[in-house]
C-alpha cells in the first residue's frame, strides 16, 4: 500500500514516500459437501472454488519501488497503492505521461494523470463491474498555485475523483491508521499540535521521515506482512514551481537521469491506500 505525505510550510510543499512493494498471490481453495436441492429435494456433492483473502499465500517484499518523483520539473507527484499496471510500473507510466504531456496548472495536471491512468487501468481491468467506491491507487500532487502551497490528492478505479488542500499543513495517504491513529492523540493534548506555519522545509522533511517511519516499525514489530518500509525518498517544491531532492536513494539517481531529470537530482541534503487520504 505505502505510505506518501505531503507537508505545506511557508518556504516550500515537502513530500515523501517509502520505497516498499508487497507481491501477494491470489490463492483459491476448494470445498465440497453435500447440498439438498430446492427442486428435487434430493441430496446432491457439490464443489465450489472459492478465492482466499489477498495476503494468504505466498509474499514477497520488494523495498527499493520508486514511489516519488518530479513531474514536469515543477511539481512532485508520489503513488500509493497498486504498484503496476499491466506490465509497467508506477513510475515508468509517469515518465510515460509526462512526455506526452504538460500542464502548467496542479489541478489539470491531477485530473490529467489520474484520467490517463485510468484509461491504461481499463485495459487489464474490467472497471465497470469495479464498486464506485473503490479504487486500486492514488497519488499526491504538490506544488504551489498563484505562490500559495497546494497539494491535490487524486484517486483511480472505477472513478477518478481529485481534492485539492491548501495553506499549511500536512495530508497523508495510503496505509494512514498509524498515524490517524497519532494524531488523535495529540487531538487530546494541545500543547503537541504541529504548528506548520513555523516550520522550515528542514523541519517538514524530519516530520515526513518522522511519520513514514513510525509507521513502517510499528508494521515491522507487529504480526502483519509490512506495507511500509525500505528506504524514505523526500522532495520539495520551492514557491517558484521548481523540484529538488532532500533525500533520494541511489537507484533514482540512475533511472531519472535515465529519462532526462539528471539536472534536477542533486546531491541528497541531510534530513535531521481501503484507507483515505487524512489531513492535520
Amino acid at each position: 500500500m505505502t505510505l506518501v505525505v505531503s507537508v505545506r510550510v511557508p518556504d516550500g510543499v515537502v513530500i515523501g514516500a517509502d520505497s516498499l512493494a508487497t507481491l501477494a498471490m491470489q490463492h483459491t481453495a476448494t470445498a465440497s459437501g453435500p447440498v439438498q436441492c430446492p427442486k428435487c429435494g434430493e441430496e446432491h456433492q457439490v464443489s465450489l472454488e472459492v478465492a482466499l483473502p489477498r495476503g494468504v499465500g505466498t509474499l514477497s517484499t520488494l523495498p527499493s519501488a520508486l514511489k516519488l518523483m518530479p513531474l514536469w520539473d515543477r511539481f512532485g507527484v508520489a503513488t500509493y497503492g497498486n504498484s503496476m499496471i499491466g506490465d509497467h510500473s508506477m513510475f515508468a507510466l509517469v515518465q510515460e505521461f509526462q512526455k506526452e504531456h504538460e500542464f502548467g496548472d496542479l489541478e489539470e495536471g491531477a485530473n490529467g494523470l489520474g484520467e490517463w491512468l485510468q484509461r491504461r487501468f481499463a485495459e487489464t481491468v474490467d472497471i465497470d463491474n469495479l464498486p464506485d467506491d473503490s479504487f486500486a491507487f492514488g497519488f499526491h500532487i504538490s506544488g504551489h498555485k498563484d505562490g500559495h502551497p497546494l497539494t491535490a490528492t487524486t484517486r483511480v478505479g472505477k472513478l477518478v475523483t481529485t481534492r485539492l488542500l491548501d495553506g499549511f499543513g500536512a495530508t497523508i495517504d495510503g496505509e494512514t491508521s498509524v498515524v490517524t491513529h497519532m494524531w488523535g492523540l495529540k487531538k487530546a493534548q494541545p500543547q503537541m499540535a504541529a504548528t506548520y506555519q513555523a516550520w522550515s522545509v528542514s523541519d517538514a522533511a524530519d516530520y515526513v521521515e518522522f511519520l513514514i517511519s513510525l509507521t513502517a516499525n510499528s508494521q515491522r514489530f507487529g504480526l502483519m506482512v509490512p506495507t511500509v518500509g525500505g528506504a524514505i525518498d523526500i522532495a520539495v517544491v520551492m514557491p517558484q514551481n521548481s523540484f529538488r531532492w532532500m533525500k533520494q536513494k541511489e537507484l533514482a539517481k540512475l533511472l531519472l537521469e535515465e529519462v532526462g531529470h539528471g539536472h534536477d537530482t542533486g546531491e541528497p541534503g541531510a534530513t535531521a491506500d481501503v484507507s483515505g487520504s487524512s489531513a492535520s
